[in-house]
This record gives structure tokens, sequence and C-alpha cells, in this order.
């Protein structure tokens, strides 16, 4: 049975998995060099990572959420609550009560995050990758579709 596309009824369709896994490439390179001038060198350098086309990139997996959260605003706030709690604990001029206040809000808050990214992680995530690998492109109107 040929799958066709439900808006526009072309058969230029592709699971949206072989899309990904055909437009995504590992790179790997590594080169060393010699020079010369008023002395003599020896350098090398190392290059890794992933190359994608566009439309890879458009077809790719849900990703599963991250543990360490980089530039994510929890992480700042957390920081700015917790920072002058520990200075003012070290130099002896924050309240020890209310320092162990916030060391214990943001503890709770850092494992309140981790907690809801295990529940994502756990049981969300695989529904939604289970779902994206039934997913299928139509090159011609550009729509993901289930068949």
């Amino acid at each position: 049975m040929a799958v066709v596309c439900p808006c526009c009824n072309g058969s230029n369709v592709q699971r949206q998995c072989a899309i990904y896994e055909g437009g995504t490439s590992n790179i790997d390179v590594g080169t060393v060099g010699f020079f010369g001038g008023d002395g003599l060198g020896i350098g090398s350098a190392r290059s890794r990572g992933t190359t994608q086309t566009m439309l890879a990139n458009r077809t790719a997996p849900p990703s599963k959420r991250s543990y360490l959260p980089g530039n994510s605003l929890i992480l700042k706030v957390l920081v700015v609550l917790l920072a002058p709690s520990i200075v003012g604990a070290v130099i002896g001029t924050f309240p020890r009560p209310l320092s162990d206040l916030l060391s214990y809000a943001v503890l709770a808050g850092v494992g309140y995050y981790w907690y809801t990214v295990f529940r994502f992680n756990r049981f969300e995530w695989p529904k939604l990758f289970s779902e994206w690998q039934q997913l299928w492109f139509c090159h011609q109107c550009a729509t993901s579709f289930q068949p």
C-alpha cells in the first residue's frame, strides 16, 4: 500500500525517522601540523560534532530533558537566591537561620526540577518518541502526518 499525503494527495512522502537519519552526520576530524619561521613548532587540533540538513533538523525526534538546565532561568534564579546566603554564612554577616532557610528552599527547588525532568523522561518522552516514529513527511507540501 502506497502512503499518500492527506493534505495534497502527493506521493513524494518519506518517514521522518529516515529523513532525520539520512540528514544527520557525525564529524570527528583530527589534524597535526608542523610550522617553521623563527622557530620550529608542532600543532594539533581536533573537531567533533554533528552536522544536519535543515530538513533533518525540522524532522528531529523529541528531545529528552536535561537534569542540568544550562542557560535556564531556573538556574539563574537559584544562583541569585543561594549566593548571598553562602557568602554571608562564610563571612558571618548573614543570619544563620535565614541562610539555612534559603539553602533548603534552593535544594527543594532543585529536587522538584529534577523530579519533573525524571517524570517527563520516564513517562511522557517515550509516548512522544513513539508518535514521532509513526510520522511521515510530504516533500510536496512540507506537512508531517500519520497515515
